[in-house]
């Protein structure tokens, strides 16, 4: 398995070409357990056949978990922050570091 979910499509995507059809066989383990939740989320809705090894690990469970918390926790913090003439450069100097990361 590739270590982001881009190369997987790409890999994928050179290996059948020109609208042929087959299987894709991908190997996960604990080195690239970090693209779990973004391997399901991007083949789900596409209605392909997941194995509950996939589905039911606990790493998949971790990450689904850990990004609801982000998520819940980056929307709850902004929501009380209003620009005002006072803290506008302040919040300007903040989002610069944030797109750095």
């Amino acid at each position: 398995m590739p270590s982001t979910i881009e190369e997987y499509i790409h890999q994928i995507g050179r290996a059948g070409r020109l609208g042929t059809t087959g299987w894709a066989l991908t190997f996960i383990n604990s080195s690239n357990k970090n693209v779990f939740l973004d391997l399901v989320s991007t083949l789900e809705p596409l209605g392909v056949h997941l194995p509950p090894e996939l589905t039911n690990s606990p790493y998949l469970h971790q990450q689904k978990q850990r990004k609801t918390k982000e998520f819940s926790g980056k929307k709850r913090k902004h929501r009380d922050e209003f620009v005002t003439q006072d803290n506008l450069m302040e919040l300007l100097k903040k989002s610069a570091v944030r797109r750095r990361r």
